[in-house]
């Protein structure tokens, strides 16, 4: 057993043993921002804060606080290491597991995607070679097809905001 694995067994299906675990993971990832067992062990805990949540143990505030500890933590990592991969996969396996969780809120959840591609298009027009934004972007775009919006017109946004970026950087 490596520790991350002896510190799972400890929180027995706890809310409030998940999010101080949370706490653990931020400080190792404090000085080691890009470990990959430290992003490992977030998302299973964000896992099991889901599954909590799905059982009733979490209401809908206490899950959207968590997203926002989560992009948080996301960001700061990335502020730390440009181009941190392992950022970027945990920031859309948060919006994955709030996609699942909000089924019934489309109006929120197509909020939250509107406002996640846009920052995603402001960071890619500053960061044109974090190629880990390009792929995050992807994904969410993926999801924001699955909640009803029209490929096309995603599409062509899309091609208008790389074509700024092309005039800015030719």
């Amino acid at each position: 057993y490596t520790a991350w694995n002896v510190r799972k067994q400890l929180m027995k299906n706890s809310a409030e043993a998940a999010t101080a675990e949370l706490d653990v993971v931020t400080a190792v990832q404090t000085l080691h921002p890009k470990a990959g067992a430290a992003w490992s062990h977030r998302a299973w805990i964000l896992d099991s804060l889901a599954k909590l949540a799905r059982g009733g143990a979490l209401d809908n505030e206490a899950w959207r606080s968590i997203i926002a500890r989560e992009i948080e933590a996301c960001n700061d990592a990335k502020k730390k290491k440009y181009r941190n991969y392992a950022a970027w996969k945990h920031r859309g396996l948060v919006l994955t597991l709030t996609q699942d969780l909000m089924s019934g809120e489309s109006d929120l959840m197509q909020g939250i995607i509107a406002e996640e591609i846009a920052a995603l298009r402001r960071h890619i027009s500053m960061n044109v070679s974090d190629y880990s934004a390009c792929c995050h972007l992807r994904n969410i775009m993926r999801i924001a097809i699955a909640l009803g919006n029209d490929p096309a017109k995603m599409y062509d946004d899309e091609l208008r905001a790389i074509d700024k970026i092309i005039e800015m950087y030719p």
